[in-house]
């Protein structure tokens, strides 16, 4: 039950950031408009970063208990600890960049009257723009070690391992590439919740 529910923890997380980015996508301002119209933009969106930022909070313990699901299963498969403890890492990196990002993002909300506001909106609108560096260290540990433990041990389905190249070479653009991570993840997820506990354990006793 523990293992099942570790695996879909994955989907689970990806289904709370897919519902908090509906709420709310971000600024619609460019850092290149005037102040009072970068202003005006995240005042009006203030309610909805409040209730995207809390759907975010709610899925980073669950990508960290996918994180830690997949770092086991490594593990269980012979492989070194760094192996399954990078790509844990990983995933409380993403969970780290979620946090701020969302804590900048809930600033939007506190704007209404206060001094400086029109310094604190660029500041917002121009962190909301470059932040996507911060999933770089994520989405490329992610993506690296899943390959090393197809390669390596088998760890993962062959399908779903190697296409974690492709996430790994993603962050070279980290504004598409969290976008090919979370895809992943939450193909991952699927396939490792629905694999048959059997022909888990034979491939494992077989390493």
């Amino acid at each position: 039950m523990l293992q099942r529910f570790g695996a879909v923890s994955g989907l689970i997380a990806i289904g709370l950031l897919v519902w908090s980015f509906s709420v709310f996508s971000g600024p619609t301002s460019w850092p290149e408009d005037p102040d009072s119209v970068v202003l005006r933009d995240l005042i009006e969106a203030g309610s909805d970063a409040d209730g995207a930022a809390v759907f975010a909070m709610f899925a980073i313990p669950f990508l960290v208990v996918f994180g830690g699901y997949v770092a086991d299963r490594f593990r269980r498969h012979g492989l070194p600890s760094w192996v399954g403890s990078t790509f844990l890492l990983g995933t409380v990196l993403l969970g780290v960049a979620m946090m701020l990002i969302g804590g900048v993002g809930q600033m939007a909300s506190t704007l209404q009257g206060i001094p400086g506001a029109e310094s604190i909106a660029r500041f917002i609108v121009v962190f909301s723009w470059s932040s996507t560096t911060l999933f770089t260290p994520a989405i490329f540990a992610v993506g690296a070690m899943a390959v090393i433990a197809t390669m390596e041990a088998g760890a993962l389905p062959k399908t779903l391992g190697y296409s974690a190249g492709v996430v790994a070479l993603s962050s070279l653009t980290p504004w598409v590439g969290v976008l090919v991570l979370g895809l992943w993840i939450a193909i991952a997820s699927l396939v490792l919740t629905i694999e048959k506990p059997a022909m888990a354990e034979h491939s494992m006793a077989g390493v």
